[in-house]
């Protein structure tokens, strides 16, 4: 059995009650920082003090070089911090609907439109509501096929929308490599995704206080209006009805419980967000569900009387990668939040918690459905507690670190043998990831071991996010989760 540190990528973006930024964090976890790490957020609302090192799956199983690769972005070989950035999933359908809405500000395309893909004509709108509320594929498929055709000022509208991201700062968002005429090939070579850029592509969406929201390195002011109102509300009309409940926040698993995790709902609840009401049946089940799952059985109504919090999301989840990002906001009358969200990770549904190794794959079996290990949610409803019971004082802005680490630490080379994606892996052996817990009383300083300064940082009421993020990942939250390995047949 070996243990190795996930890759964990988690971004908050805090704002107040006017919509202004009130605090940011980024925190990495890997190889490299085991204890989690402060990635400094610039005055260009930027982590540019990472250098980002594209996905490569043999490299972290053990089958290459740890740590080197292709950088994202570069110029940034010289970078105090190094993080290799695991595939976004269908997180990146958050771009392309983006996509639609840039082309769309400028004329290229009429989001009111039909458009034919595979012999099947449907409405934009309902392509992209697929696309976005239930993540379905084809539907993506024939959004990025449309944006290759669409043309803008002599170029295709998918360059449009990669240079546009550029232009406005987001260097990690990319959604290169997609094939003209099918729409697909969604490789990890050329689609990335950063949990603190995607946070930003939110946070346009959010709209925040309506002025300027960041100044990019090169003087580009990117405030609300990069998208129109038209552009923004159709945007929100996309995520305001996503069904997918399921990693970051949990409703779709209300009250659930397993034969292998006692009478406690499983997985943990997580951001206590409301499932909205339009993925719904008339009984309360999710319109998710399928033959014999969870979901066919479970009333989400009475986990949604309990919300506190609206949760405007995207998921993403493959083999080897797990992400959930969005837009927190509450609910009348509950604990004011208001605050984005972002993680990405190479926890897909290859791993899973140790209580449920008997279900050969819990993501795969009728007996959870889960597909992801519950860390995540633990994590979320840490930090949407934290940033709720810090509102009654000011929050203390996040302080900038006086020195980082210059160099990473050298990590051993993993002896588990590569695992190519499959919808169907069979159990052969188990190994562990382990993200290390810490002794709630020390963490502080075993987190600050890269050279972060976390001194003067404040009460737990009101401490700034990063040492709230790091204290979360640090403090209880002992990442262990079952890796199942793919068998030839």
């Amino acid at each position: 059995m070996t243990e190795q540190v996930p890759q964990v990528d988690v971004a908050v973006i805090e704002l107040g009650e006017d919509g202004s930024i009130r605090d940011t964090a980024n925190i990495l976890v890997s190889r490299d920082y085991p204890n989690g790490v402060i990635a400094p957020i610039d005055s260009a609302l930027s982590s540019s003090s990472v250098r980002w090192i594209r996905w490569n799956q043999n490299a972290f199983d053990g089958n290459g070089t740890y740590g080197e690769g292709t950088d994202i972005v570069p110029g940034r070989e010289d970078a105090p911090l190094r993080y290799m950035s695991t595939y976004p999933a269908s997180l990146l359908k958050s771009m392309v609907a983006f996509g639609l809405v840039f082309l769309s500000d400028h004329g290229a395309i009429d989001l009111s439109s039909d458009y034919t893909f595979s012999g099947t004509t449907k409405s934009i709108q309902t392509w992209s509501a697929e696309m976005i509320q239930y993540s379905n594929n084809t539907s993506a498929q024939a959004m990025i096929k449309l944006l290759h055709e669409v043309e803008y000022e002599g170029q295709s509208g998918i360059d449009f929308l990669n240079d546009e991201l550029q232009r406005l700062g987001l260097t990690t968002l990319q959604l290169q490599g997609t094939s003209s005429s099918t729409g697909g090939n969604w490789s990890n070579g050329g689609v990335t995704m950063t949990a603190f850029d995607i946070a930003r592509l939110d946070l346009v969406l959010d709209g925040g206080d309506g002025g300027v929201l960041w100044t990019t390195d090169k003087g580009v002011d990117v405030s609300a209006d990069v998208i129109s109102t038209e552009g923004r509300n159709w945007l929100m009309t996309l995520w305001q009805g996503t069904a997918f409940h399921w990693m970051l926040d949990t409703g779709n698993f209300c009250d659930w419980t397993t034969p292998y995790t006692g009478e406690r709902q499983y997985p943990a609840r997580g951001i206590p967000a409301v499932v909205p009401d339009s993925t719904l049946n008339a009984d309360g089940t999710s319109k998710i569900a399928w033959a014999d799952s969870p979901f066919a059985t479970i009333d989400i109504r009475p986990c949604n009387s309990e919300a506190e919090v609206t949760y405007y999301n995207k998921y993403g989840l493959t083999y080897n990668a797990g992400a959930d990002a969005g837009i927190v906001k509450s609910l009348e009358g509950k604990d004011f939040r208001h605050y984005i969200i972002a993680v990405t990770s190479n926890l897909g549904y290859r791993y899973g918690d140790e209580e449920l190794a008997a279900t050969e794959n819990a993501c795969l079996s009728n007996e959870s459905s889960f597909c992801y290990t519950e860390r995540f949610p633990i994590l979320a409803a840490k930090i949407d507690a934290a940033i709720a019971a810090r509102d009654a004082e000011p929050a203390q802005p996040s302080p900038t670190p006086t020195s980082i680490s210059p160099t990473p630490s050298t990590p051993a080379t993993s002896d588990e043998p590569s695992v190519e994606q499959s919808t169907t892996p069979s159990v052969t052996e188990t190994t562990t990831t382990a993200l290390p817990s810490t002794d709630s009383t020390t963490s502080t300083a075993n987190l600050a071991s890269n050279g972060e300064s976390l001194a003067n940082t404040g009460a737990s009421g009101t401490a700034p996010l990063v040492l709230i993020g790091l204290l979360v990942l640090g403090a209880g939250i002992a990442l262990t989760v079952v890796v199942r390995r793919q068998t030839s047949n």
